[in-house]
């Protein structure tokens, strides 16, 4: 389905290009769908699926040919009695269980890819959905950074037309002070255009859908995000985060190396073991001189190397097989330590961000609104002019950019949060999201459920 709505996108406008952005969850469906990460996957999989097979399979048997014990005199077969034509074949057996641990490691490597795939969406559903906040909020900040461009505008010239007629007593110097401003604040919107355009970048690497010069990125309410956030903020308050962190794909994919690190331990310890190879062969001998038959030979044997002969080159391998796997387990336990206080700062920095929108909203937004409304009653009551009504609406503006800037950082933090509990987000926070989704008429699974179906679709 995905890869269908994939299809449709791309071909839907004319000439196949869109002037706006899909949402979300479309946009983490398509980036799934697009991305060729699975299928280099799935191919290494299947290789080491055959290699699997081809290692637990015993060594090809030799077959010998010779002609034995020829007189160079006469080079006559019939001359002597030792001169033979022989055929033999040898079968080398394999040594212990190295063979079926061979196979058995192939197996464990070609697992670690479903481990890889799962990380990988993971780490799409991150970047797509950063990069769709980033383009997003840049969005809201441009339209902000219009609205107070334009009122600057109209300050700077009412306060010129006030300084020219000298109604008032208004210095020339809060002119050209509002001037500087407006320039910063420009220099401003420019930065803030390429945010969105490098946004719309990273976007187009993982969809590589075309679109206009400068698609628009779809409405949402971020009260929605800011539910989302506070829900799941609850939800991991008092959770088991090494648990939890333990099931994470990067953490699990240190896990099979620490079972790999096993298998070489064991293949190494099988190599002590004798080497067994079993050989027969036939002799052929010519009648002699006077035209009697002469008996054929027939050889069975069996060869056998000796290892412990050369224990200190076994003792060395295991050793180092040993310290690999004693190396894998701790790396193990490193990154479970790493992504644990990796997300202990996330959620740390998720939990200021949800306060300061909170209080941003609740008293500076609430405020400056106020202000603004005094400032327009004062106007109509003549006991303020045009330019303080601009400057309460310039505030209320700034009040509402800070409020834009905080709910951007509390997107990013967001995604990193759900990134590091995977577990958590196909679980409680799903529940969130559908319900966010179905408010919308979307059916779209959540973040995690996204990473999952992916690749359990396989």
């Amino acid at each position: 389905m995905a890869m269908l709505a994939f299809v449709a996108l791309a071909s839907h406008a004319d000439p196949m290009a869109l002037n706006e952005v899909p949402s979300l969850e479309k946009v983490q469906e398509l980036a799934l769908a697009s991305d060729p990460y699975r299928q280099g996957s799935q191919a290494r999989e299947q290789s080491l699926r055959q290699e699997s097979n081809a290692a637990d399979t015993w060594d090809n048997p030799v077959l010998t040919t010779s002609i034995q014990n020829v007189p160079v005199d006469s080079f006559s077969a019939s001359q002597e009695a030792m001169t033979q034509f022989k055929v033999g074949v040898q079968q080398s057996l394999p040594r212990g269980e190295s063979k079926v641990i061979a196979a058995k490691r192939f197996d464990v490597a070609a697992d670690k890819e479903f481990v890889l795939r799962a990380l990988r969406n993971a780490r799409v559903i991150r970047q797509t959905s950063i990069a769709w906040y980033d383009g997003f909020f840049a969005q809201r900040r441009l339209s902000l950074l219009t609205q107070k461009i334009e009122k600057m505008q109209q300050v700077i010239a009412a306060k010129e037309a006030s300084f020219a007629s000298a109604s008032e007593d208004d210095s020339q110097q809060s002119v050209l002070d509002l001037s500087i401003q407006l320039v910063a604040v420009e220099e401003e919107l420019a930065q803030v255009e390429q945010r969105r355009a490098s946004a719309y970048a990273r976007l187009h690497e993982w969809l590589n859908i075309p679109f206009t010069s400068y698609p628009k990125w779809p409405e949402q309410n971020t009260n929605m995000l800011v539910s989302q956030a506070s829900e799941w903020l609850n939800r991991t308050e008092n959770i088991d985060v090494t648990g939890l962190i333990a099931k994470h794909p990067h953490v699990k994919a240190l896990s099979v190396d620490e079972t790999l690190a096993q298998q070489d331990l064991a293949f190494a310890t099988e190599q002590s073991k004798p080497k067994w190879t079993v050989e027969a062969s036939y002799g052929y001998r010519h009648h002699d001189d006077m035209g009697h038959d002469r008996a054929d030979f027939l050889s069975i044997g069996v060869r056998v190397d000796l290892p412990s002969l050369t224990p200190t080159r076994h003792r060395a391998q295991a050793k180092s097989a040993a310290y690999k796997l004693s190396a894998a387990a701790i790396d193990r336990r490193l990154e479970i330590k790493r992504l644990s206080a990796e997300f202990a700062k996330v959620r740390n920095q998720l939990v200021f961000a949800v306060k300061r929108h909170h209080l941003i909203r609740q008293r500076m937004l609430s405020t400056t609104e106020a202000l603004a409304q005094t400032a327009l009653r004062g106007f109509e009551q003549d006991t303020a002019d045009i330019a303080d009504v601009l400057l309460a609406g310039i505030a209320a503006i700034d009040a509402k950019l800070k409020l834009n800037e905080i709910n951007a950082e509390m997107a990013t933090y967001f995604q990193h949060g759900q990134f590091y509990l995977l577990p958590d987000s196909y679980s409680a926070v799903s529940q969130v999201a559908r319900t966010s989704q179905l408010s919308r008429q979307h059916s779209s699974p959540s973040n995690g459920q996204l990473a999952h179906r992916a690749d359990v679709k396989e």
